[in-house]
């Protein structure tokens, strides 16, 4: 389940007009090791290692696009038990993670999207991102 948001001081980017990214060897390493454990995580069905891969990803990116509420979406994500942080690349778009399968989760993403909506956020949506059938 996803808990996605817009934060209302980050507005959408012209990526026709954004320089690319300059990504140091560090990183682009990163990329790779995260490359692989996506591949990992979809070929197995791991939703939680898919949510790690986010979350690192969402970090690096932060330093080339940074969104403000970056930080304090990070606390609220591990202060509310969500899994993982899922950041748009290009836009003011996040989303906490939780995994689905977890006993009364339902109630608690309505639950943080209602706080959320109540701080200030925008288009505070609560959603699914799960088949119910495996893909071969």
């Amino acid at each position: 389940m996803v808990v996605g948001l817009r934060h209302p001081g980050d507005q959408p980017v012209d990526t026709l007009h954004l320089p690319p990214a300059r990504y140091d060897a560090r990183e682009i390493e990163q990329f790779w090791c995260l490359r692989g454990l996506a591949a990992q995580a979809i070929k197995q069905q791991n939703a939680r290692l898919l949510r790690r891969v986010a979350t690192a990803s969402s970090r690096i990116g932060q330093r080339h696009l940074s969104k403000s509420p970056f930080d304090d979406m990070l606390r609220l994500t591990a202060k509310v038990g969500g899994c993982g942080l899922q950041v748009a690349c290009s836009g003011p778009l996040m989303g906490t993670l939780f995994p689905v399968e977890e006993p009364g989760v339902t109630e608690r993403t309505n639950a943080v999207a209602d706080r959320l909506s109540h701080s200030g956020f925008e288009h505070v949506t609560v959603f699914a991102t799960y088949a119910d059938e495996a893909i071969s």
